[in-house]
């Protein structure tokens, strides 16, 4: 599996085809891998009170003299590398956007998806890039063939977005809702993935998984969740806007036959990025 390190050091150390953009870009990847490799031998509690790793990290943000930014989750704030790519990009394009935009910029695409798939441990044929979370999992929800009488289990936990999602076609297409209740903190996954169960029955098809409350920070053990869906025939839908690059694991060991999250929350990519992942043998029928 790719790693969130080896993965922006390969982002931040490599130019998409800017002409002198590589000198810096990699100059800024080789300072944060000698902070990670100095900090490499410590434990998580000497890392965490590592004062002289922590004052590089708060350096390559832009700090607000106004305001303590307590939000990394909503929308994390873009370090300094990532700000300067877009407005060099954004500059080389107003030069002459159908020629840069089109031409040198777009070659960079399948490259970009190609490492989102090595971080993601998927095949990047899988991987669509895309706005954010809600773009991609409505993409999946509004996709999907359903019938009337056909059953959803979801949580009263997940996000509103996607519970408004699936209430618009609930009105379209008669589609039947089934809520269930999560004890917030829970300390058990056993009595978790026994609440998934019981709403469970013959006409449930559709199981949808909030991989983090982002209310409470809960991770749900979604794949053994997707596991009791897949044993009565359902799939399973994972809202992962809140663990991607936030937890370590690979998307197919999830268990699920969707995915969507968003890039510019815990991997601090520009903002306005996400990623729809689909498997490969569920895309043609979405």
């Amino acid at each position: 599996m790719g790693t969130r390190r080896n993965f922006i050091g390969q982002l931040v150390g490599s130019a998409l085809a800017v002409k002198g953009s590589e000198i810096v870009y990699n100059l800024i990847s080789l300072g944060l891998e000698n902070e990670l490799t100095r900090i490499a031998s410590s434990n998580p509690w000497e890392s965490a009170r590592d004062e002289e790793f922590w004052a590089y990290i708060r350096n390559e943000y832009i700090n607000s003299p106004t305001i303590i930014n307590l939000n990394n989750g909503g929308v994390s704030p873009q370090p300094k590398a990532v700000v300067e790519a877009i407005n060099q990009y954004n500059r080389v394009c107003a030069e002459g956007p159908s020629y840069f935009m089109w031409r040198i910029l777009d070659k960079g695409r399948e490259s970009l998806r190609s490492k989102l798939a090595d971080l993601a441990g998927s095949d990047a044929e899988e991987i669509s890039i895309c706005r954010n979370s809600t773009e991609a999992l409505d993409t999946i929800i509004f996709g999907l063939r359903l019938n009337e009488g056909d059953e959803i289990v979801l949580s009263r936990y997940d996000y509103p977005n996607m519970m408004n999602a699936w209430r618009q076609r609930e009105k379209r297409d008669g589609i039947k809702l089934v809520w269930i209740d999560l004890p917030m903190p829970a300390e058990s996954d056993d009595e978790i993935v026994e609440i998934y169960k019981k709403a469970f029955s013959t006409r449930t098809r559709i199981v949808h998984i909030t991989h983090m409350i982002n209310w409470t920070g809960q991770v749900l053990p979604a794949k053994r969740i997707a596991e009791a869906a897949r044993q009565i025939g359902a799939e399973v839908i994972i809202d992962g806007a809140h663990t991607f690059a936030h937890i370590d694991y690979n998307i197919p060991d999830l268990g699920g036959d969707y995915y969507g999250t968003s890039l510019h929350k815990w991997l601090c990519a520009p903002l306005g990025t996400g990623m729809l992942w689909v498997k490969k043998e569920k895309i043609p029928q979405l």
